[in-house]
């Protein structure tokens, strides 16, 4: 076999990665039974069988590769239609699967346009014409993702705000089939922290409507602090960089869950074109930058009352490291888990 190795077609990877026991199970299979089905290759790319092809590297069983010879028309139509066969998926995750399939459809549908206006026929269509919006089946992308996913245009609504306002945790949890898609696009319209809580209370075993209900009794938060880390009394011009700490901090753990599912794919299929090691680097100087602006202290230098301040140029305040190595004392950081701790 050659070391070389095909890439992916963007649309197989549509659909979520078999979990590590399943491809461990095809793998045993293709390894006694050899290959049974053909790997289909479109554009020099993994159009479909990915895991078949990946399983055949790693138990070093020669793949056989067939063309896309268009048997459902687009391509994007045969591996929705392929995968939907062999997937058991609940209509939430069809649906969040149709909501990604939209665009993509949208697409297609603009470059059949472009074919058109090129090739024409006995009269070629002008750019502004009326006809031009007809051209090739454009029956309208979301309703053609949700026939095919055999959800409804709600549900694909639905999940399309999902995919748009949702935190990747909420998002991840209806991939998973943990939370329905009508729920989910009401959690998504909850401010970013408070998704990830009711994420988080999923996540551990309750259930969607329980875990909103958590968070929606808890109390309010506190207002804005009055005093830094320290407890010394903020001035008035460094009120607001500390009324957005709860927002920095929320984002430093949104990438740290962004790092554990690297992770998790590493050690899944998908793993084996993975460079997760990059990746974590690259999410954990973003997560250590992030978190490096945090305001934490009155300026020591001036206690905000000077405006020509070089340390806090004026806005009466410093990050933990700045105000740290003044004060002489350790500062905060992220822990490798994406948590922070002092």
């Amino acid at each position: 076999m050659t070391d070389s190795r095909l890439p992916i077609h963007p649309y197989a990877e549509l659909f979520p990665p078999l979990s590590s026991p399943e491809f461990d199970r095809l793998c045993g299979d293709i390894a006694v039974h050899g290959l049974q089905e053909d790997i289909v290759v479109h554009e020099g790319k993994i159009l479909d069988g990915r895991h078949r092809y990946l399983a055949c590297l790693a138990r070093q069983v020669p793949p056989r590769f067939r063309d896309y010879a268009g048997e459902c028309g687009a391509p994007l139509s045969f591996v929705v239609t392929r995968n939907c066969c062999r997937r058991h998926l609940t209509d939430s995750q069809r649906a969040l699967l149709a909501a990604k399939l939209k665009p993509l459809f949208e697409a297609e549908a603009r470059q059949r346009q472009v074919a058109g206006l090129r090739r024409g026929s006995d009269f070629p269509v002008r750019e502004n014409s009326p006809e031009r919006g007809s051209l090739g089946k454009n029956s309208g992308a979301a309703q053609q993702a949700a026939e095919l996913m055999r959800v409804s245009d709600f549900s694909v609504k639905a999940a399309d705000k999902v995919n748009r306002q949702g935190v990747p945790e909420l998002v991840d949890a209806v991939a998973a089939g943990k939370v329905a898609v009508s729920a989910a696009a009401q959690i998504a319209m909850l401010p970013a922290e408070q998704q990830e809580q009711v994420a988080a209370g999923i996540q551990s075993g309750l259930k969607p409507k329980d875990a909103l209900a958590q968070v929606q009794q808890a109390p309010p938060p506190d207002e804005a602090p009055l005093v830094d880390d320290a407890g010394e009394p903020l001035p008035e011009q460094a009120l607001a960089a500390f009324q957005q700490r709860r927002q920095l901090r929320a984002l430093c753990r949104r990438l740290g869950a962004f790092r554990r599912e690297v992770v998790r794919l590493a050690e899944s299929a998908v793993g084996i074109h993975l460079d997760s090691k990059q990746v974590l680097n690259c999410l954990g100087d973003a997560e250590r930058t992030l978190f490096a602006s945090l305001p934490a202290h009155v300026c020591p230098a001036c206690r905000g009352a000077e405006p020509g301040c070089d340390l806090c140029r004026g806005h009466g305040w410093v990050t933990a490291a700045s105000g740290d190595k003044q004060l002489g004392c350790s500062g905060t950081e992220v822990s490798e888990a994406g948590e922070l701790r002092a």
